[in-house]
């Protein structure tokens, strides 16, 4: 079994209510009518056979809020779809880009983790297949759902910026290419 990091391309906040454009290091919001926009970049070397699991992994950004620890309410529901549309950050001037609705994913705040894990793997695999382009990936919150904060791509500490976690079999070590022997000869000239 490998495990493959892949840090999130690009991401993008976006307000149901204005269009805005955040300041550099801002942390991107999730719920309270704020969608977060991702694009991660899959290697070339792997297919959709390899991949046994798929997770993106979102880091806690502050304020971080309070709340019960896996609160089952409805404001605590958040939502992952793939896009069938590319994103920008003037979205919100023309129609929203579409979304694969049959491949939602559901998922909570764990208010007592400083991260949110979400299973990606159907929608990993899709874009593997061919049978979905990768377009990017949009988070929303249920009507009523709390602000979650998470650090974005240009947080200044890498292992900070979203993550897709791919957990593979069938790959082997990468290959290192053959050496070849040469004859040479060394002269050492001492003082």
């Amino acid at each position: 079994m490998n495990i493959i990091d892949i840090k999130c391309q690009d991401s993008v906040n976006s307000s149901l209510n204005c269009c805005h454009l955040e300041l550099p290091k801002d942390p991107l919001r999730l719920g309270s009518h704020n969608q977060i926009y991702l694009f991660i970049n899959l290697p070339v070397f792997i297919n959709s056979r390899q991949i046994d699991e798929a997770r993106l992994v979102l880091y806690k950004s502050p304020p971080f809020g309070e709340g019960d620890c896996n609160a089952e309410s409805e404001e605590n529901k958040y939502y992952l779809f793939p896009l069938t549309d590319y994103f920008s950050i003037y979205s919100c001037m023309f129609s929203m880009p579409a979304i694969d609705r049959g491949r939602r994913v559901v998922f909570n705040n764990d208010n007592c983790k400083s991260y949110t894990e979400i299973d990606v793997t159907d929608i990993v695999k899709a874009w593997l297949d061919l049978s979905l382009e990768n377009k990017g990936l949009l988070l929303a919150g249920s009507k009523n759902a709390q602000c979650v904060f998470y650090e974005s791509n240009r947080c200044d500490i890498t292992g900070m910026h979203p993550t897709l976690r791919l957990i593979c079999s069938g790959i082997g070590p990468f290959p290192t290419p053959a050496l070849n022997c040469a004859d040479c000869n060394v002269t050492i000239n001492r003082p």
